[in-house]
């Protein structure tokens, strides 16, 4: 008898662990993550040189983690366990308060950063400046309140001077960039709280248009009104940055801001390089979930949308997913709109770009938090750094 369990329980053993290379192999795989915003790995390429030089067994478990059978069921009951079990009042990063889902902070220790690390941000700034100086461009800065600091107020006391850090540090900031010929907008004096999603961390097209109205207002061109506009939400499930993190284990929810018409002047887009559909919304034909990043697409390394109105200026947007709200419209007051995101595009730096290109007008669109953030798009002289 004693012989039969003991089999029994090898035999499941291995059952089991045959099941989960098995059922990895066999199921259905996706490249993308809803739920953790990414983009999940690809599957190795397998040849001499990777089997040999050991990059191939590290990609492979890459490959494996990301696409192990029933691992978003997995992920989900961890989180439940967190939530209900344990109950924890902040689960995968995430707490909530006062309706809304805002991220834990790390303390920072400090009034603000250090002045180096405003010098070495603003640098790159006057390096671009001086890059569009070369044929008559101007450059702006449309700083943008990040979710941490709009809702400061919403914070338990522990966690009370993060928010703090990056007010202190934008206003020093502004300062280093009005010193060196750079116009400094902050959009705590324009955009509210309501313009903002409670289950994301961006704001919505209100917020969107209210960025681009205080642009052209800046580049001296006419802003389509916001009453030629209707907003309004989409009823369709809402997976917004924050909500997505804990599997939208939350009673609270968001739906999604869009506007209509869309299109409203005439424009061909191109998409890195490749002709794509005229529409900055991608809007859903039937009730499947939608997110921030239906507004234009998401975050691509270059957009490019032609009007074909050369007595209009030209526009340059770059920036983190900021930007996305505010490119619904800028097309409808420049002839070219251009908006890079310096993550993504590896082609050349953004100071080469604009001489490539000569935009009359060169605008950063990036929240509080990323001011002297110096990766991605706090980078100009450099390509993806």
């Amino acid at each position: 008898m004693k012989k039969k369990l003991d089999l029994l329980f090898i035999g499941a053993a291995a059952c089991l662990l045959l099941a989960l290379p098995l059922g990895t192999a066999l199921s259905p795989k996706s490249g993308y993550s809803i739920f953790e915003n990414r983009t999940l790995a690809q599957a190795p390429a397998l040849t001499w040189e990777t089997l040999f030089g050991g990059q191939f067994f590290g990609e492979a478990e890459t490959w494996y983690k990301d696409h192990v059978v029933m691992r978003n069921e997995m992920l989900k009951g961890a989180t439940v366990f967190q939530k209900y079990v344990l109950q924890k009042p902040a689960v995968n990063d995430i707490l909530p308060r006062q309706g809304s889902l805002l991220p834990v902070v790390a303390p920072k220790y400090a009034p603000c950063a250090s002045e180096e690390e405003i010098n070495q941000a603003a640098a790159e700034l006057t390096a671009l400046k001086e890059a569009a100086d070369s044929y008559g461009g101007r450059v702006l800065y449309m700083g943008v309140p990040g979710q941490i600091t709009m809702f400061a107020d919403a914070y338990p006391d522990c966690l009370s001077d993060t928010p703090g850090y990056f007010r202190a540090t934008g206003e020093k900031f502004a300062q280093a960039l009005e010193a060196a010929g750079v116009p400094f907008i902050d959009g705590h004096e324009y955009l509210t709280k309501d313009m903002y999603f409670r289950v994301d961390h961006h704001f919505g097209v209100t917020g969107g248009w209210e960025v681009y109205e205080k642009l052209c207002a800046l580049a001296g061109v006419e802003a389509v009104p916001k009453e030629s506009f209707t907003f309004y939400r989409l009823p369709n499930p809402f997976y917004g940055s924050r909500n997505r993190k804990i599997y939208d284990l939350t009673p609270i929810k968001d739906t999604l801001e869009v506007f209509s018409p869309d299109g409203l002047v005439p424009f061909d887009r191109y998409d890195n390089g490749e002709k794509v559909p005229s529409k900055t919304l991608n809007l859903p034909e039937n009730d499947t979930a939608i997110v921030t990043e239906d507004y234009m697409g998401g975050d691509i390394a270059e957009t490019v949308i032609e009007t074909h109105r050369p007595e209009l200026p030209d526009l340059l947007i770059y920036g983190d997913s900021y930007t996305n709200a505010v490119e619904c419209f800028c097309y409808l007051s420049f002839n070219e709109t251009r908006a890079l995101d310096l993550r993504h595009y590896e082609e050349m730096s953004l100071c080469d770009y604009v001489r490539a290109h000569e935009p009359d007008f060169i605008v950063c669109i990036r929240d509080d938090g990323n001011y002297v953030n110096l990766t991605g798009n706090g980078c100009t002289t450099q390509v993806k750094k």
